[in-house]
C-alpha cells in the first residue's frame, strides 16, 4: 500500500469520527431542546445537561414524576465535612487537630471544622447508627444460630464435595 492510499485512509477515518462525533453532537442539542420545551413543568433539560443519559433515565425510572428535593449548596458542604470527619475521625482514628490540619482550610472558612459542632453531629450519627443496627439485629432475634453455623458447614462441606467430583 502506498503512502498515499495510507494518508488518504486516515483522513477518511477522521473524518467519519469527526462526522459521528458531530452528528451525535447535534442529536444531543436537539434532546435538549426537546426536553427545554417539553418539560415545562420540570427541569428535566437542566439535569439533562449535567447528567449522562443513563444516569438521567435512572433518576426518571426512581423518581417518576415525584419531586425531588435538594439540599442548599451549603447544607450540601457541611454533610459532606461532617462524612469527611467522621471517616476521619471514627474509623481512621484521628484526632481533631490532626482532621484540621489535614483538610486545611483557608482562614475565613476554618470554623466549618468545629469539632464542637461537628463533634455533635457524629454523635448523633452513631446514635443513629446504633438505632438502626438494633433493629437489622432484631429481625434476627430468635434465630438457633448454632443450628444456622451447623447448616453453613454441611452446605460448604456438600459443595466441596460438589466439587471435587
Amino acid at each position: 500500500m502506498t503512502q498515499q492510499n495510507t494518508i488518504i485512509q486516515q483522513k477518511l477515518a477522521e473524518y467519519f469520527e469527526t462526522s459521528q462525533q458531530a452528528d451525535e453532537d447535534v442529536f444531543n442539542q436537539l434532546v435538549l431542546y426537546v426536553y427545554a420545551v417539553e418539560s415545562q413543568n420540570s427541569d428535566l433539560h437542566l439535569l439533562a445537561k449535567i447528567l449522562p443519559q443513563e444516569y438521567l433515565t435512572k433518576l426518571i425510572n426512581y423518581y417518576d414524576g415525584d419531586i425531588l428535593k435538594l439540599p442548599s449548596k451549603e447544607n450540601y458542604m457541611q454533610c459532606y465535612l461532617t462524612a469527611l470527619t467522621y471517616y476521619l475521625k471514627c474509623i481512621k482514628g484521628m484526632s481533631w487537630s490532626e482532621i484540621k490540619e489535614m483538610i486545611d482550610l483557608p482562614e475565613k472558612d476554618k470554623d466549618l471544622i468545629s469539632s464542637i459542632s461537628l463533634g455533635y453531629a457524629i454523635n448523633r450519627i452513631n446514635r443513629d447508627m446504633t438505632r438502626d443496627l438494633k433493629s437489622i439485629l432484631k429481625q434476627f432475634e430468635g434465630i438457633d444460630y448454632q443450628e444456622l453455623i451447623k447448616k453453613l458447614k454441611d452446605d460448604l462441606v456438600k459443595n466441596r464435595e460438589a466439587n471435587n467430583e
